[in-house]
């Protein structure tokens, strides 16, 4: 049974979640690439990357989301 791209990243995306709630670092960056670098919990956007190791998030980009009446 082969597995495609989407359902490979939606596994991927389960795990990190999973790692997060489990407040398991070390599972949480095993869904990363060496060179990945996340930060903030904000709104995120994901870059999978096929590896030889199967997908892993190349980047996190995270977006802070600000109130606008805050800035008046």
């Amino acid at each position: 049974m082969t597995t495609t791209a989407t359902e490979a990243i939606g596994d991927l995306l389960q795990e990190l979640t999973e790692a997060w709630n489990d407040g398991d670092a070390e599972r949480y960056a095993s869904a990363f690439t060496e060179d990945a670098d996340p930060t903030r919990n904000s709104v995120i956007s994901l870059t999978a990357v096929l590896t030889e190791v199967g997908w892993r998030f190349a980047s996190f980009q995270n977006t802070r989301v600000s109130d606008p009446k805050a800035a008046r």
